[in-house]
Parts: C-alpha cells; sequence; structure tokens
C-alpha cells in the first residue's frame, strides 16, 4: 500500500475539492505534509488546493519516491457527494501501486451503510518546467508571402487568412490578459505570503507576551497583548482554516512562496512569448494584405490594357 488516509468527517475535503473543480483531471500528490490536489490551468500555472496530514485521523505514506497519479475531478467530486448533505460520512483513501485505481470506502455513521468505489487512474506528464510556447503553435514571419497563399490550407483565399490570422491575434490577447492577471495576483500574493512568514518566525522567537497591532478595516488598527504560543491558524482557501505548530505553518509558507516565485517566473516568460507573437502575427496579416493589394492593382493594370 503506497497511501492511505482516513477522515471521519470529509465535508470540508469535498468543499475544497468543489470549490476548484472547474477542469475535469486533478493531478494528486500525496505528501508527508498533506495531500495536494492540482489542476492545471495553462502549461506554465497550476492551481492547487492542499489538505495537509493533521486534518486526517489516518495519513500514511510508504514510499520514498514521489506519489502521483492523475483522476477525474468531476467523478471523484460526485463520489463523495453520494450521500448529499445528509448526515457526517467518514472517508478512508487507499492507493495501492502504481497504475492501480484509487479506493474509496465511504461510510454512513447514522444509516450503517457503506459504499466501496474505485476510480481509474493515469500516468502524469511533468508540466512544471512546460512553458507556453511548447503549448501553443509558434508564428513564423512569412518571408515568401506568395509560398504561403498557396498553401492547400490556404487556397489564395485572403479573407479567410486573414480572418485565421486576426482570431489567432485575439486568442493570444484572450491568453495575455489570463497572464496579466494572474501575474497580478501572483505579485499581491507572494509579499503577502513573506509577511506572514516574518509573522511566523517573530512569534518562535518571541517567548514573552508582547505588544502588537492589529488590523480592524483601512486605516484603523486595534492594540492587543499576543501571549506566547506554539500554534497558529493558516488561510487555505474556499473558506477553510487550519490549525497548525509553528514550525509546520513555516514549513508550509516557504513552500508557498516557492512556489508562487516559481510561477511568476513562467508568467513573465510566457507574457514575453506573447509578445513575440502579437508582433509575428501583426507582420503577416500586413504582409498578406499587401500581397493582395498588389495582386489585385497588377490584375486591374492587366485587364485595362
Amino acid at each position: 500500500m503506497l497511501f492511505c488516509a482516513e477522515i471521519s468527517d470529509y465535508k470540508i475535503v469535498y468543499n475544497v475539492l468543489k470549490s476548484i473543480s472547474f477542469k475535469d483531471f486533478a493531478i494528486i500528490r500525496p505528501m508527508e505534509q498533506g495531500l495536494k490536489v492540482t489542476l492545471e490551468e495553462m502549461k506554465c500555472t497550476e492551481t492547487s488546493a492542499y489538505l495537509p496530514c493533521n486534518l486526517f485521523t489516518v495519513y500514511k505514506l510508504n514510499s520514498d519516491e514521489e506519489i502521483k497519479f492523475k483522476i477525474s475531478l468531476k467523478t471523484f467530486t460526485e463520489i463523495l457527494n453520494i450521500y448529499g448533505d445528509d448526515g457526517n460520512p467518514s472517508l478512508k483513501l487507499s492507493y495501492k501501486s502504481v497504475g492501480s485505481t484509487l479506493n474509496l470506502l465511504i461510510g454512513h455513521p447514522d444509516e450503517n451503510i457503506t459504499v466501496d468505489c474505485e476510480i481509474r487512474t493515469m500516468n502524469v506528464e511533468d508540466f512544471n518546467d512546460i512553458g507556453l510556447a511548447e503549448e501553443c503553435n509558434l508564428n513564423k514571419v512569412v518571408e515568401d508571402v506568395d509560398a504561403y497563399m498557396g498553401r492547400t490550407e490556404n487556397s489564395g483565399n485572403v479573407d479567410e487568412v486573414l480572418k485565421k490570422l486576426d482570431s489567432q491575434h485575439a486568442k493570444y490577447k484572450f491568453m495575455e490578459y489570463n497572464l496579466l492577471s494572474k501575474k497580478k495576483r501572483l505579485q499581491t500574493q507572494v509579499p503577502e505570503l513573506k509577511r506572514s512568514l516574518t509573522t511566523i518566525e517573530k512569534l518562535e522567537q518571541q517567548k514573552e507576551e508582547f505588544e502588537a497591532q492589529f488590523l480592524l478595516s483601512d486605516q484603523v488598527f486595534a492594540k492587543a497583548l499576543v501571549p506566547p504560543t506554539e500554534n497558529v491558524c493558516l488561510w487555505l482557501g474556499a473558506n477553510v482554516m487550519l490549525e497548525y505548530t509553528l514550525e509546520d505553518a513555516k514549513g508550509l509558507l516557504s513552500k508557498n512562496i516557492e512556489a508562487a516565485s516559481k510561477n511568476l517566473g513562467y508568467v513573465e516568460h510566457d507574457l514575453d512569448f506573447l509578445r513575440d507573437q502579437f508582433t509575428t502575427t501583426e507582420v503577416n496579416m500586413a504582409r498578406v494584405f499587401n500581397w493582395d493589394v498588389k495582386r489585385r492593382q497588377a490584375a486591374k493594370a492587366a485587364s485595362g490594357k
């Protein structure tokens, strides 16, 4: 058995997964710190939900190598919702070996019902280091317009070629908008994570009660005395907050900072790629348009003789 986990009431797991289920498939990564569920947004970025190991009553890993597999997220969430809002069902997850199914044992304590399900798993192709350039068709500047327009797929139809290029340009614009939104979010996220990490480090060093200021609203702060503590609560998203030890919280925040910084680098790289594609596509549109103008002028001159 490579991985197994049990939780007495999995509603929080269902709510977290449901909140990110806008893609058909997800990559499951059981790690020592917890269960990571990743959705691929683009080849350079990802959306992840993290379920810490202390959320489970039982959490066991029996492999020194990385465990990861792809499943249908829609199927997973539908199975978890088999009882609807009725009761507080329990869940047992098990993954025996590479390529095996993910087994789910769902129990309803009030009705004494147990459901045994299996979800087919798929191999995962690592996409962490693949950029948008590998996902999109690379546009090249058209040097010989006559040869380009003579291709079978173009057949000299200028309107269709310009329409296709314009559609491609619009697609790149849409990608740029999404990447700029992602960049803005990451640029906000990284400083927030670093501030949280600094706070954790301060709490680690502080062995006596100290005074701190808390932000209540814009420009409004309140003073409070903070006693020494060994635990903190972190927002994980999807209205989920979990308690961690200072050491675990520090490790989680450090990993999140590293991942966010890495993704920000991927976004910057892909934005540069898109800018090149904008220029190339616009040049090609201009060359095809000018080629058509010259062709019409030549045809008009020939017919006038």
